[in-house]
C-alpha cells in the first residue's frame, strides 16, 4: 500500500516532468523527453520502494537520465551546452550518490 509520505516524495518529480514538457515546447525535444522519462522513473521507483527498490537510487537515477539527454543532444547538434549540461548533471548525480553512501 502506498502511504502519504510516498505520495509526497513522488510528487517531487512533477517539476521535472513540467520542465521536460517546457523544453519540448521550447524546441529542445531530446532534452525534454529525457526529462520526462526521468520524472516518470522517479514516480515509478517511489511506488516500488515498499517492494524492495533501494531508495537511495531514486534522485541520482533521475539526474543520470537527464544527463543522458544532455549527451544525446550534444551528439546530435554538437552544441557545447549539451555536453556541459550532461557533465554537470552526471557530476551532481555522482556527488549525491557518494554522499548517500558515505553519510
Amino acid at each position: 500500500m502506498i502511504s502519504v509520505p510516498q505520495v509526497i516524495l513522488a510528487s517531487a518529480s512533477l517539476p521535472l516532468v513540467a520542465y521536460g514538457a517546457f523544453l519540448i515546447r521550447d524546441g529542445d525535444k531530446i532534452g525534454g523527453v529525457y526529462g520526462i522519462v526521468g520524472g516518470i522513473y522517479t514516480v515509478i521507483s517511489v511506488i516500488l520502494i515498499p517492494m524492495g527498490f533501494p531508495g537511495f537510487l531514486i534522485f541520482p537515477g533521475a539526474m543520470g537520465i537527464s544527463s543522458l539527454g544532455g549527451f544525446h543532444s550534444y551528439a546530435i547538434s554538437r552544441k557545447r551546452w549539451g555536453l556541459i549540461k550532461g557533465l554537470l548533471l552526471l557530476g551532481i548525480a555522482i556527488v549525491i550518490l557518494l554522499l548517500q553512501l558515505v553519510l
